[in-house]
């Protein structure tokens, strides 16, 4: 389920009490939880058929394995072999054969908690051959003034956005100049954000 929406449905009870909001938040949780129960439906589900299958086959092949040694014991009787070595390794057999169904479904199990838990190492591998950001100290830091800014003026000159590589540029372009003491609003489909932390990441970068 969507437990942020439950943390803002604690915090901001007043205010959603306050807008009647109740009704439209009410359907977005009922929403959440039918989902998050269709999930765990899927689940028990699949893990009950894997269950019956693998049962299945481990009744086929102690059914194939009861033929063969009746088989076997006919060919004995009829050559005057010894019955006695052959019932302690068929009964020794069938205890094995009666375990397999239990051992195959937690070699299933293993195998797909493994490979699950492989993701994790796959995106620290990821991580790692991510393209690495600017050095903290740049050379051209040292053409900037101590006493920079003076003023809180910010101007933009052809500025490119994308939110990833790989992605389209979200803004192109941008050649905008907002004087010192000026109040700008930032409207649009997209970018917004983008701008907001752009400015965000420069401030914090030349302040230390």
């Amino acid at each position: 389920m969507h437990y942020p929406l439950l943390l803002y449905l604690i915090v901001f009870n007043s205010t959603i009490r306050a807008f009647d909001a109740e009704p439209a938040l009410l359907q977005k949780i009922t929403g959440h939880i039918n989902k998050q129960a269709h999930s765990n439906y899927l689940f028990k589900t699949g893990k009950a058929w894997l269950g019956l299958r693998l049962e299945f086959v481990g009744s086929l092949l102690i059914l194939f394995a009861c033929a063969i040694f009746i088989i076997r014991k006919e060919s004995i009787i009829d050559g005057g072999g010894d019955l006695s070595s052959f019932a302690n390794l068929r009964g020794m057999a069938l205890v094995y054969l009666l375990q397999l169904s239990s051992a195959l479904l937690y070699t299933v199990r293993f195998s797909s908690e493994f490979e699950a838990g492989m993701v994790s190492v796959e995106r620290i591998r990821q991580y790692t051959q991510l393209q690495k950001e600017a050095p903290h100290v740049m050379p051209s830091d040292k053409l900037i003034e101590k006493k920079w800014p003076s003023k809180g003026s910010v101007e933009f000159r052809n500025v490119n956005f994308r939110y990833r590589a790989g992605t389209p540029l979200v803004l192109k372009g941008l050649n905008i100049k907002i004087p010192s003491g000026a109040k700008v609003g930032i409207v649009g489909r997209t970018g917004k954000s983008l701008v907001l932390e752009y400015l965000d990441n420069a401030i914090f970068n030349f302040s230390n």
